[in-house]
C-alpha cells in the first residue's frame, strides 16, 4: 500500500493528487500544481525529467487515473483508525466551524475565520454555498431562507469551476499574446522588407532615370549633328545651284549684248550672222522643277522623338516583366463553385472550365454584389473587370467604358489584387506586359474571382474559359486562339 501511495502523491506538493493531469513527457502531476510551475518558468518543462516542451502543452484532467485516485482515498478512509490522543479527543471538541458540533461560543480560531469573512455573521456557520443568481456566499441556513428557489453550489465545486475558467482564460489569454506577438513580428519583418524593396526600387528609379538621361542626351548630340550635317548638306547643294545659275546667267547676259548689238546694226550683211546667232542660244536648264526646301529638319525631332519613345516602352516592358514575376509568387490554385455559377453556364468536373465561351469579363468583385436581375459591371457595384467584346476589343469595366488599346488581344490573363493598396491590376501572362490598373480604392468586405463567359453569338464566341493551374506546363496548356486564359 505504502509503494502505491508513492505512486498518487504529486512530487510538486508532495499530496494525494488533486485533478491529476498526464503532460506530453508521460509524468503525472496535480493541475494547479503544474500550472502554478510553468506559471514561475520562462519556458514549460518537467519538474521530473526537465524536459522542455516548445509550446506551454495544453492539459486536461486524466479522468481515468483521478478515479484510481479517488478510489485510493476512499479505501484509507476505510481502513480501522488508531486510538485517538488526547489532542485529537480535544480537536473533537471544535465548534460548528471547525467540526460541525454545535457550540455555544466559537473557538479562537473560528473568530479569525470569522474575520476573514469565511463565516456568515448572521448564522455563524461556514460560508460553503454559493448563489449564482445573488453572486454571493451563503451558508446552509441561508440557503433555505432566502436563497431557497435560487441556484446554489457548493462553494468548492464553485471553486473548481472558476479555476477551470481561469485556465481556460489564461490558456486563451496566452494564445491571444502569442498571436499578437507573431503578428508583431510579421509587421516589423514587413517593414524591413518593404524598407529593403523600397531603397531598391529608389536605387532601380535611379538607375532608369540615368538610362533616360543618358538616351536623352544621346538623342540630342545625335540630333543636333544630324541638323548641323543637314544644314551643310543644304548651303553645300544651294551653293552649287546658284553657281550653275550664276554660269548661265553670265552666258544667257553675254548672248544677249551680242544680239542688242546685231539688232541695233541690222543690215543685210550680218544676216547671216545673226541668223547664226539665234540658232546658237546657250543650253538652259529647267530650273522651275528643281526643288527648293527651306526646312531641311522637317520630321527629324519627331524621328528622335520617337527613338526616347522607343527606350521608354522598351523600360516599361522590362518592370512589367519585372512586376509579372514578382505577382507570379503570389499565385494561388482557384477553382469554381458551382453553387455561385449562373444556372446557363457549363462547369467541367475539375471546377477549372466554363464551356464555349470566349468573349469575357474577368476581376474581382465584392462579397456583396447583387447576383439577380440586371448587373451592372464596374467599382461602385462592387466589380473592378476588363472585358473583351466582338472577338477583340479590351476595354475596362468603368462609365464610361475606357478602350484599351493593345497591339493583339491576351489569350492569358493574370490578375493581381493588392487588397491593402487598393488596386487591381491585369497583366497579359504570355508576353509579360501591364494591361490595365484600378488603384486609389479602399476595399472594406472580401474579394472573390470574377469571371464571365458571355453568350454565343450565331455559332462564335464558342470556346472555352480556363483557368489555369500555377503547374500548367507547355505541353498541358492548350489554348484556343479565340479564348482567354486566366492566372489568379
Amino acid at each position: 500500500m505504502m509503494a502505491f501511495e508513492a505512486q498518487v502523491r504529486c512530487c510538486i506538493c508532495l499530496d494525494i493528487y488533486v485533478d491529476p493531469v498526464s503532460i506530453p513527457c508521460g509524468h503525472n502531476f496535480c493541475l494547479d500544481c503544474i500550472e502554478g510551475y510553468w506559471d514561475s518558468k520562462d519556458k514549460p518543462k518537467c519538474p521530473l525529467c526537465q524536459h522542455t516542451f516548445s509550446s506551454r502543452p495544453k492539459l486536461k484532467v486524466n479522468t481515468e487515473f483521478a478515479t484510481i485516485v479517488d478510489f485510493f482515498k476512499k479505501s484509507m478512509q476505510a481502513e480501522p483508525t488508531a486510538i485517538p490522543t488526547e489532542q485529537e479527543e480535544a480537536d473533537k471538541a471544535l465548534c460548528d466551524v471547525c467540526r460541525g458540533k454545535k457550540h455555544a461560543k466559537p473557538c479562537s480560531a473560528c473568530q479569525a475565520k470569522n474575520e476573514e469573512g469565511n463565516v456568515c455573521k448572521i448564522h455563524h456557520r461556514p460560508l460553503t454555498l454559493f448563489c449564482r443568481k445573488d453572486q454571493m456566499l451563503m451558508c446552509t441556513q441561508c440557503s433555505e431562507e432566502k436563497h431557497k428557489h435560487h441556484n446554489t453550489i457548493l462553494l468548492d465545486n464553485e471553486k473548481r469551476r472558476l479555476k477551470s475558467r481561469l485556465r481556460e482564460t489564461k490558456t486563451n489569454i496566452q494564445e491571444m499574446i502569442e498571436v499578437r506577438e507573431t503578428k508583431m513580428e510579421e509587421i516589423q519583418h514587413s517593414v524591413e522588407v518593404s524598407k529593403t524593396n523600397t531603397e531598391k526600387e529608389v536605387q532601380k528609379y535611379a538607375q532608369i532615370c540615368s538610362v533616360l538621361i543618358q538616351a536623352i542626351q544621346r538623342q540630342q548630340t545625335s540630333l543636333v549633328q544630324d541638323l548641323e550635317t543637314k544644314q551643310r548638306e543644304a548651303e553645300t547643294r544651294s551653293q552649287q545651284l546658284l553657281a550653275q545659275l550664276q554660269e548661265e546667267i553670265n552666258q544667257l547676259q553675254a548672248k544677249d549684248a551680242e544680239l542688242q548689238l546685231l539688232e541695233t546694226n541690222l543690215s543685210s550683211t550680218n544676216i547671216l550672222q545673226l541668223h547664226q546667232l539665234l540658232s546658237e542660244l546657250p543650253p538652259s536648264r529647267e530650273w522651275s522643277d528643281v526643288p527648293v526646301h527651306s526646312d531641311q529638319s522637317l520630321g527629324t525631332v519627331r524621328k528622335a522623338f520617337s527613338k526616347l519613345v522607343e527606350v521608354c516602352q522598351e523600360l516599361v516592358n522590362r518592370l512589367s516583366a519585372e512586376d509579372t514575376a514578382k505577382m507570379s509568387q503570389h499565385a494561388v490554385n482557384i477553382t469554381l463553385d458551382p453553387q455561385t455559377a449562373s444556372g446557363w453556364l457549363l462547369v467541367s468536373s475539375d471546377g477549372k472550365k466554363v464551356g464555349d465561351k470566349s468573349d469575357w469579363d474577368l476581376g474581382v468583385a465584392s462579397e456583396s454584389i447583387n447576383r439577380k436581375g440586371t448587373i451592372t459591371v464596374r467599382p461602385d457595384k462592387g466589380f473592378w473587370a476588363i472585358c473583351r467584346r466582338k472577338g477583340g476589343n479590351l476595354s475596362a469595366c468603368v462609365s464610361p467604358y475606357v478602350n484599351i488599346d493593345l497591339q493583339e488581344s491576351p489569350r492569358k490573363v493574370g490578375v493581381f489584387l493588392d487588397y491593402e493598396l487598393g488596386s487591381v491590376s491585369f497583366f497579359n501572362s504570355e508576353t509579360k506586359t501591364h494591361i490595365y490598373t484600378y488603384d486609389g480604392f479602399t476595399f472594406t468586405e472580401p474579394l472573390y474571382p470574377y469571371f464571365n463567359p458571355c453568350v454565343q453569338d450565331n455559332g462564335k464566341n464558342v470556346a472555352p474559359l480556363v483557368i489555369c493551374s500555377l503547374d500548367i506546363n507547355a505541353e498541358q496548356s492548350v489554348t484556343i486562339e479565340t479564348g482567354v486564359q486566366t492566372l489568379i
